[in-house]
């Protein structure tokens, strides 16, 4: 059953007179043809929605009780059709009037929460250089083996994290290397020995560390984190265990080592932190997404979790989501990005609402193309009848903005309605407009 406080992808009433063809107004359905899988064209016309469609259906067999199952699948309450929605600009489509789950555990969501995330990161490292301050990244890890869980691992790091920066030591720290403040995110990936969990520190500083102090803070911190996990009954390395950077030097090494983000050429410090859960790991180990993508039986993924699980194939991808289910069952509700005091002392909401006043957003000329009523067609599409998961065709057809092309794929998969052959002239004749201008 959907929960009221579920949020939609963009929900809207959709007006008749703003949509330029209804799918499927209640009109007996074909029937499912034979043949409902994607041409090799369709695929590849966005890759990266075919991927995280792919990861979705994977979680909802997963753990089907959790509101993630309902994620781009259910259409959200008090709407009765689905809207597909075309970008002319970017050549896109995307549904709206769906359940969204807002999860950063969710491979859906987590795009949209991460570069929410490295964008006030971004803000807030730009607030904190005019205001005089100096980012220091640390990293701090502990030692572990396949007999760990999650849970266990995550309780141990977090519990150590907090004895660390406690107490009249953590007072003395902050007045000597002059701290402000710091930001704290969570990740974890899967490797030969297990659970491999480690926090992301971004701490402000009124000083600026030269390579011997940043030398003398790592050992100053790395003997304390020691004795603290010893208490939970972990360990950690001197020198491996709490890694300490300036944000602006060695960044490459880092991330290098972390993993990196697929689609990006630059990083940052904000970048590494807001892009955690959606990055990719470096042969040392998978991330949660990557582990999802085994189980799916995504080719270079499940290549890449038989490197990290023993066994053939069909039980790396069973092994794969369990391992998945976990991560998800022990982060849920957790914020994977944690403030502190930074955000107040940054004034960041102020200077985020200076940013998006002189940073507006361009207006882009989309409209609604499609409607898919709920029922048989819907069902159709998302899979439910058995068939193969079409919403990640249905929105690469709709991207072209071929009418001919759209009308084909829905009787090839067996959908009513239609799209009218002048369904694109508003698209030809904004394109006719722009060359005018030029």
């Amino acid at each position: 059953m959907l929960q009221s406080n579920y949020s939609t992808t963009n929900a809207i009433n959709a007006k008749p007179e703003n949509n330029l063809s209804i799918l499927a107004v209640g009109q007996p359905s074909l029937g499912i043809l034979a043949d409902g899988s994607s041409t090799p064209a369709e695929q590849t016309e966005n890759p990266g929605q075919v991927r995280r469609f792919q990861l979705l259906k994977t979680a909802r067999n997963l753990i089907p009780d959790e509101r993630i199952a309902d994620c781009q699948h259910a259409i959200a309450p008090n709407f009765s059709a689905v809207a597909v929605e075309v970008d002319a600009d970017q050549e896109s489509a995307h549904f709206r009037n769906l359940v969204r789950c807002e999860s950063p555990q969710c491979p859906f969501c987590a795009v949209a929460r991460s570069e929410d995330d490295r964008h006030q990161l971004s803000v807030a490292m730009a607030q904190a250089q005019n205001d005089g301050m100096f980012p220091v990244l640390l990293t701090f890890t502990l030692r572990h083996q396949n007999s760990d869980t999650l849970d266990s691992l995550q309780k141990s790091l977090r519990t150590a994290f907090n004895k660390t920066f406690s107490g009249r030591w953590y007072q003395d720290f902050k007045q000597r290397w002059e701290v402000v403040g710091k930001v704290t995110t969570r990740e974890c990936t899967y490797g030969r020995n297990g659970w491999h969990p480690h926090l992301h520190i971004l701490m402000f500083l009124r000083l600026e560390l030269t390579e011997r102090w940043t030398g003398e803070m790592q050992a100053e911190i790395a003997t304390r984190w020691a004795e603290k996990l010893q208490i939970s009954g972990f360990t950690a390395n001197l020198v491996h265990g709490v890694d300490v950077r300036t944000a602006d030097s060695d960044i490459a090494d880092y991330i290098a080592k972390f993993g990196r983000e697929p689609t990006s050429s630059t990083w940052g410090a904000d970048t590494e932190l807001a892009k955690a859960n959606v990055k990719r790991a470096s042969l040392g180990g998978l991330t949660p997404f990557q582990l999802l993508g085994a189980a799916a039986g995504i080719a270079d993924d499940l290549n890449a979790a038989i490197l990290m699980i023993d066994g053939d194939r069909a039980a790396v991808r069973r092994k794969a989501g369990m391992l998945y289910a976990e991560f998800f069952r022990t982060m849920k509700g957790k914020p994977r990005l944690s403030w502190g005091d930074m955000k107040r002392i940054l004034e960041l909401d102020d200077a985020l609402d200076l940013y998006a006043q002189e940073n507006p957003e361009p207006e882009r000329d989309t409209w609604d193309m499609a409607l898919i009523q709920s029922g048989p067609d819907w069902k159709t599409i998302t899979g439910g009848n058995g068939g193969p998961d079409l919403r990640a065709d249905l929105l690469a057809v709709c991207a072209t903005r071929n009418a001919g092309r759209v009308n084909a794929w829905l009787i090839k998969n067996g959908i009513t309605g239609g799209v009218p052959p002048n369904a694109f002239e508003r698209s030809i004749e904004a394109v006719r407009s722009e060359e005018m201008l030029q």
